[in-house]
């Protein structure tokens, strides 16, 4: 099972600065009878949530934000080309336009939490990485700064051949 903790996403689209998207409880709401206690997370997560705003202020492009991450992480070894560079959508006006885009994920998958994130600008993945945490404790399954790959002792398999062949535009 999964269950979404939060998302983050900063310079994409109409989102300039970084935007979170919660799933946790507000400790305001107190017994909350919709709030859900889940294995490997200590606080209690919303099953559903609403997006609401005025006209054009950005719901729309939290929704395409969460959809770009899953398609980049999906498709971009397979249909992204190799000289294409990133075709993402950076904030528009002034200097943020050529400044990196960030995207985060936290889920509780089978009882554990897990972090993945990465961080592009036009031309390249700048940043990648997973965290998983077991029993409480932060362990770092990989990260990568630009070409430049770490793997921790929990994920198994032939990493080193992965690293080689990962594209510098893909995840």
């Amino acid at each position: 099972s999964i269950m979404l903790i939060e998302f983050r996403v900063e310079n994409h689209r109409s989102l300039r600065d970084e935007q979170v998207l919660t799933m946790e409880a507000a400790p305001e709401l107190g017994e909350d009878p919709r709030a859900r206690v889940v294995e490997g997370y200590e606080q209690a997560l919303l099953p559903a949530a609403g997006i609401y705003g005025g006209n054009a202020s950005g719901k729309s492009n939290v929704l395409d934000a969460l959809a770009f991450m899953r398609s980049a992480v999906l498709t971009s070894q397979r249909f992204w080309t190799p000289e294409g560079g990133v075709p993402r959508s950076a904030f528009a006006w002034g200097p943020r336009a050529s400044e990196p885009s960030l995207f985060q994920i936290s889920a509780i998958v089978n009882g554990r939490r897990h972090e993945y994130g990465f961080v592009v600008d036009d031309e390249r993945v700048l940043e990648e990485w997973l965290h998983v945490w077991d029993a409480g404790d932060k362990q770092t399954w990989f990260e990568r700064d630009d070409e430049t790959f770490e793997f921790g002792p929990a994920l198994v398999g032939d990493n080193e051949v992965i690293a080689r062949l990962t594209r510098p535009n893909a995840l």
